[in-house]
């Protein structure tokens, strides 16, 4: 009996490692994808900034286990399956916001696979379409290690960003309105946006799940030094140097972590 106990405590971690490790080989494939951008990605804009995976590698399961969380609503039909991630903006204090500056998060996915991912419009009308293309294509450049669960890239501008209209804070304010919280140190203005998902049918017990944006611009220039996102198991860093020097460089780094909290 015991070593029977033994033996299910042994084989019970390794499967879930194996089907963990199945992920971060798709997750390496999506990479590639990106980094070849042009023959497996098309963005598109009808009624949202869309991105179209040509060749679909990604899985609901595997969306589910990066998330952690249930999408908060869902559509079925024969042929597919449409997801979307309501996240909710923080107020910073109690005075309200003129205009809707929630994000929604649209996935469907055809045979099971993730092969159209969208955003608001207004992410089409405010972020630079090549500025979005170069910004894949770096996470596509970077180096993912499987056993630690992340990845990182070093582009350098003259690889990719050589001159793209880096988003300025006139710009980000457009894109997700006021921000939840503003710090300034020096000739540095950061500011935070806090979302809180809203959670879905099955996590309806759970406890309630949060993201944030960061976003560092010089002053007084109000050029974009850097930009932060994180939710669940996922982290990107962008970081931007004076594209007016022939070295400016961006990093994306994806470190899949645990949960955050608000």
């Amino acid at each position: 009996m015991h070593f029977k106990r033994f033996l299910l405590l042994f084989i019970l971690p390794t499967l879930a490692l194996a089907l963990s490790g199945c992920i971060y080989l798709r997750l390496l494939e999506v990479k590639y994808q990106l980094s070849a951008f042009d023959g497996y990605v098309k963005i598109e804009n009808h009624g949202g900034l869309s991105f179209i995976f040509l060749k679909p590698i990604l899985l609901k399961e595997d969306l589910l286990f990066l998330a952690k969380r249930h999408p908060t609503k869902t559509e079925e039909s024969l042929y597919a399956t449409r997801w979307q991630y309501l996240f909710l903006k923080q107020p910073q204090g109690r005075e309200k916001e003129h205009g809707d500056f929630n994000v929604t998060v649209d996935l469907l996915f055809q045979n099971n696979r993730l092969s159209t991912v969208t955003f608001p419009e207004r992410f089409f009308e405010n972020l630079p379409e090549p500025f979005i293309i170069a910004s894949l294509k770096a996470l596509g450049r970077s180096e993912i290690n499987v056993k630690g669960l992340f990845a990182y890239s070093d582009v350098h501008g003259k690889d990719l960003l050589e001159s793209l209209n880096i988003p300025r804070k006139q710009d980000v304010l457009k894109l997700l309105g006021r921000p939840t919280g503003e710090e300034k140190e020096d000739n540095l203005l950061v500011l935070t946006y806090r979302y809180r998902l809203k959670h879905g049918e099955p996590d309806e017990k759970k406890g309630p799940a949060y993201g944030w944006t960061k976003l560092t611009f010089r002053v007084p220039s109000e050029d974009l030094l850097r930009a932060e996102a994180r939710f669940a198991m996922v982290r990107l860093s962008m970081d931007f140097r004076n594209q007016a020097t022939d070295d400016h460089t961006a990093t994306v780094a994806l470190l899949p972590e645990a949960f955050p909290g608000p």
